[in-house]
C-alpha cells in the first residue's frame, strides 16, 4: 500500500470552477478547505466584477496569506495584557499596606531592643569600671591594712619592750630600797 493510497480526495467547486483537493487530512477537513477558499473568491469577485478568474485567484491568495501571517504573528508576538482594573488591585494593596505597617511596627520594635541593648551594653561598661574601681580601692585599703598592722605590731613591740623595761625599773628601784 503506497502513501497515495491512504490520501483522500474531494471535488470541490470553488467560484463555479469544479476542482479535486488531495490531501491525507479527513474528507470534512478537505471540505472545509475548499469551502473557505470559494468564500473568500466570491467575495473578491462579487466586489470586483472587472477581475478576470486569474487575477481573483492571486487577490484570494494574497487575502488568505495576510490571514495566515497575521495568525502566525499572534502566535509568536506575546499578548498584551489587559490593563490591571484599580478594583483589581485594592486586595493587593490593602494587604501591601498591612505587611508595611508590620514591617514598621517590627523596625520600631527593632529599634527599641537595639536602644535597650545599647543601654545595657553602657550599663554593662560602668559597672565594670565601677568595680575596677573598688578593686583598686579594695587594693589600696588592704595596702593600708596590711601597713596599719606592721605600725600596730611595731608598737606592740616597742609597748612590750616597754612594759620590760618598766618591769625592769620597778625590779631595781626594789632592789634598791
Amino acid at each position: 500500500m503506497s502513501l497515495a493510497d491512504n490520501r483522500n480526495r474531494v471535488i470541490m467547486k470553488i467560484n463555479g470552477q469544479e476542482y479535486p483537493i488531495v490531501g491525507n487530512e479527513s474528507k470534512e477537513y478537505l471540505i472545509r478547505i475548499g469551502t473557505f477558499v470559494d468564500e473568500k473568491m466570491q467575495d473578491i469577485a462579487k466586489n470586483n466584477r472587472q477581475l478576470s478568474l486569474s487575477m481573483v485567484a492571486v487577490l484570494t491568495s494574497i487575502n488568505i496569506a495576510d490571514l495566515y501571517l497575521k495568525k502566525e504573528r499572534e502566535k509568536t508576538t506575546p499578548k498584551e495584557e489587559p490593563p490591571i482594573k484599580k478594583e483589581d488591585t485594592l486586595p493587593i494593596q490593602k494587604e501591601l499596606h498591612q505587611k508595611n505597617q508590620s514591617l514598621n511596627q517590627e523596625k520600631e520594635h527593632s529599634k527599641a531592643l537595639q536602644n535597650k541593648l545599647t543601654l545595657m551594653r553602657k550599663k554593662e561598661e560602668d559597672t565594670k569600671k565601677e568595680v575596677q574601681e573598688m578593686q583598686g580601692k579594695l587594693t589600696e585599703k588592704e595596702d593600708q591594712l596590711t601597713k596599719a598592722n606592721e605600725v600596730i605590731k611595731e608598737l606592740q613591740d616597742q609597748l612590750y619592750e616597754s612594759q620590760l623595761q618598766v618591769a625592769e625599773l620597778q625590779k631595781n628601784k626594789k632592789a634598791s630600797i
